[in-house]
């Protein structure tokens, strides 16, 4: 679950929202996430899984995305791990570079997005307390 191959998943399938959030809904995307099956893996593969469990759980380990910017030897173990998991084969190991560099480009996308509702929003707020607009009603006023 805390591969580059199941953020892809999760990127594919999450709704975007208005301003900075997103949604993961239960249906739509939990549902549709791939994760091989423990009983149908071979054993050296589980084992592989249960030392590189072992190793991350004795880390301090940094978040997924920051993993993936930087090319992390853990996050590469681990994606290496799934692909086998996977049978994805070795072709892809090749490939994992650019699959870091394109979910780095989707989250700075992202983020501009986030940043650009942000600038929008406090542009409006500004300009409405320039001139005079309605202000929003604080809900504590009535408590």
């Amino acid at each position: 679950m805390n591969s580059a191959f199941t953020l892809i998943q999760l990127l594919a399938y999450h709704v975007e929202t208005e301003g900075a959030w997103i949604r993961l809904d239960t249906d739509r995307v939990w549902s549709n996430v791939i994760v091989p099956s423990i009983y149908d893996l071979k054993y050296e593969l589980v084992n592989r899984a249960l030392s590189i469990y072992d190793k991350v759980s004795r880390m301090d380990v940094p978040p997924l995305y920051d993993r993936i910017k930087s090319g992390d030897s853990m996050q590469r173990t681990i994606d290496e791990l799934v692909i086998d998991m996977l049978g994805l084969g070795d072709g892809w190991k090749s490939r994992l570079n650019d699959l870091y560099r394109a979910i780095g480009e989707e989250f700075e996308y992202m983020q501009r997005i986030l940043e650009s509702n942000r600038d929008t929003k406090r542009r409006r707020t500004e300009e409405e307390e320039e001139e005079g607009g309605k202000q929003q009603t604080r809900l504590d006023m009535f408590f």
